[in-house]
């Protein structure tokens, strides 16, 4: 499942949906829930000026399609911003 994940985590930052990812293959808890972490230049705090919800929630939710699509069912998925 890790290099499926992967996959599509790199295929989403090639077609630019994100910058970048992080994982936690290596910690998944004893509960099997495995958490990505992504970023995209976008401000997603929400105490923010200029917070984009919407785009957030697109993202997370078109990662979560494509983790689904490969058979990772229990992710957490987290969006972050990669501006500085």
């Amino acid at each position: 499942m890790r290099g499926d994940v992967n996959a599509v985590l790199n295929g989403l930052v090639r077609e630019r949906v994100i910058t970048g990812f992080d994982t936690n293959f290596d910690g998944i808890s004893a509960l099997g829930i495995l958490h990505i972490a992504v970023t995209a230049d976008l401000i997603t705090d929400p105490r923010i000026p200029g917070y984009e919800r919407p785009k957030v929630m697109a993202i997370r939710n078109r990662v979560t399609k494509e983790l689904e699509g490969v058979g990772a069912t229990d992710v957490i998925v987290s969006v972050r911003s990669a501006l500085k």
